[in-house]
C-alpha cells in the first residue's frame, strides 16, 4: 500500500509523543517517520511543490469583491440568456475567499460559470482546482478528460458523450478558479462560454 498524507501525518505524531519516552523508541520512530516520508510518490512531493507556490505568490492577499466578479459574467453564451446570477465574499478558519456565479439556460440546454477568488489560500486550491497539480490524459468512446492549457492558463476539461455534459475549468493568476459546466451542450459551448469572460481582466485583478 501506497502510504498516504493521513499516514505520514500519524507518523509525524508518534514521533512527537515519542519525545517523552526513551531516547531509543524517540530514534527508532523518527527513523520510521523518515523512511515513509522518503517512500512519498513523486507526484505527491510535486503537489505539495506546487501548493507552497501557490501559498507563496499570493501570501498577504486579499480577495476582490464579488460584485467585480459578477461584472466579468457575460449576460449572454451561447445564444443561451443569464437567468440567475449570485455572488458573496466569506470568510472562515483564517482565509476569505469570494465567489459569483451565474446560470444560462434555453430549453434543455444549461451552462453555468462560476468565478472564485481564493486569494493565494493553498487549502482552497487544494479542495477545488487539484488538477492543477496533476497530469490527466483519459479518453474512451464515452469521452475524455485531459489537463492543459486554454487561453495560456492551466485547464482541466472532461467531456461525457451519453449525457452530453461538458466541464472546463481553469487557474489563472494564482488565485483565480473559472468553472464552466454544461448538459446538452458541446464543449465548443463551454469553451465559447469562457472566452466571453473577460480573462485578461480578470487576470488582472489578481495583481
Amino acid at each position: 500500500m501506497k502510504p498516504t498524507i493521513l499516514t505520514v501525518c500519524t507518523l509525524i505524531a508518534l514521533v512527537c509523543s515519542a519525545c517523552a519516552s526513551k531516547e531509543s523508541e524517540t530514534e527508532k520512530a523518527e527513523r520510521e517517520a523518515k523512511e515513509q516520508i522518503e517512500k512519498l510518490p513523486e507526484s505527491m512531493q510535486g503537489v505539495a511543490e506546487a501548493l507552497r507556490n501557490v501559498q507563496e505568490k499570493g501570501e498577504g492577499s486579499q480577495p476582490v469583491n464579488f460584485r467585480e466578479l459578477k461584472e466579468l459574467l457575460p449576460s449572454r453564451t451561447g445564444g443561451l440568456a443569464q437567468t440567475n446570477s449570485e455572488g458573496q465574499t466569506a470568510g472562515s478558519m483564517g482565509f476569505t475567499i469570494s465567489q459569483a456565479n451565474a446560470e444560462y439556460e434555453e430549453g434543455d440546454k444549461r451552462i453555468s460559470i462560476s468565478i472564485v477568488d481564493a486569494a493565494g489560500t493553498g487549502a482552497v486550491v487544494m479542495g477545488m482546482a487539484a488538477w492543477t497539480m496533476t497530469t490527466v490524459d483519459r479518453e474512451s468512446s464515452d469521452g475524455y478528460e485531459r489537463t492543459g492549457t486554454f487561453e495560456g492558463h492551466k485547464s482541466y476539461e472532461k467531456y461525457d458523450k451519453g449525457s452530453e455534459s461538458a466541464s472546463l475549468s481553469l487557474f489563472i493568476a494564482n488565485r483565480f478558479i473559472v468553472s464552466v459546466d454544461g448538459s446538452k451542450v458541446s464543449m465548443d459551448d463551454v469553451k465559447g462560454a469562457a472566452k466571453d469572460i473577460n480573462l485578461r481582466k480578470l487576470e488582472g485583478l489578481g495583481k
